[in-house]
């Protein structure tokens, strides 16, 4: 007999059992676990997993549906990067405007005023190591 998930945590119960599911090896049971997870309220652990799982088997279309799942959900500007970033980064396209199609524009321009900001303090952090390492 299965236990059902508790009515007070079941994001938890759900990722806890695809977790346990992924380690000993049995895959479809965890990516099963970690889409119960998804739905019953999307989560940024489980969409790591998951996308990751999507993304080795080379599934766009079902990428594409948990990033749109998945993206409203988040709350901070950090978390709402990182999943706009792993959805570009696992569907392959060059642009943000092809990889981020399904994603409204103001997400689209959020991601890619993030990003420039992100590179320019890369490239602040690199200058100021050179400086460091020259003194």
């Amino acid at each position: 007999m299965q236990r059902k998930p508790s009515r007070i945590a079941p994001l938890t119960y759900w990722f806890a059992r695809a977790s346990f599911l992924l380690a000993v090896g049995k895959n479809e049971p965890g990516t099963s676990a970690l889409r119960e997870s998804i739905a019953a309220r999307p989560s940024f652990r489980a969409f790591t997993l998951l996308s990751k799982i999507f993304a080795a088997q080379k599934q766009a279309a079902e990428i594409e549906s948990l990033c749109k799942k998945t993206l409203p959900a988040m709350k901070s500007e950090e978390t709402r990067f990182a999943v706009l970033d792993d959805c570009l980064k696992y569907n392959g396209a060059a642009t943000p405007e092809a990889g981020l199609r399904w994603a409204p524009s103001k997400e689209v321009s959020f991601y890619k005023s993030r990003h420039r900001e992100l590179e320019r303090l890369k490239q602040q952090r690199i200058k100021d190591e050179q400086k460091q390492a020259k003194k």
